[in-house]
């Protein structure tokens, strides 16, 4: 409990490229993301050049999102959702959650949509995990 984990996401398009899409990754149960301000920063963690995402408001992404930039990013309760554009090259992205609560959880799939045209769709497969209390 109380450990960082890094969320890794991988997403490719498969005819050409859309510019319109929103990725929803809902988060386990006991997780939540790790925000800048909250996050100490290790030396390991000074040597990553951490991804300064900018919304339209020019915001700085309040993540330590790492890869793909997204044009905004809303971070709520159960989920963070990505905005941004796909292309057909694979590409990845990372953002730390926090473990908040110890026991066995669902990670529901992460999904993916266009936001004009419903009928381009994309969604990972689901897992679990445990998140055990260590005592020292």
């Amino acid at each position: 409990m109380g450990n960082e984990v890094t969320v890794h996401i991988k997403m490719r398009a498969l005819n050409g490229s859309y510019d319109d899409v929103a990725i929803v990754d809902m988060l386990p149960g006991g997780f939540e993301p790790v925000l800048k301000e909250s996050s100490a920063t290790t030396e390991s963690d000074a040597t990553i050049e951490q991804t300064e995402g900018i919304d339209e408001n020019g915001c700085a992404c309040p993540l330590w999102l790492i890869g793909w930039r997204p044009f905004n990013i809303d971070i709520r309760e159960d989920r963070v959702v990505f905005y941004g554009a796909v292309s057909n090259n694979i590409t990845e992205f990372t953002y730390k959650i926090k473990a908040t609560n110890s026991g066995q959880f669902v990670v529901p799939p992460a999904y993916a949509e266009s936001m004009y045209n419903r009928l381009l769709q994309a969604r990972s497969l689901p897992s679990s995990l445990t998140v055990e209390r260590v005592t020292k």
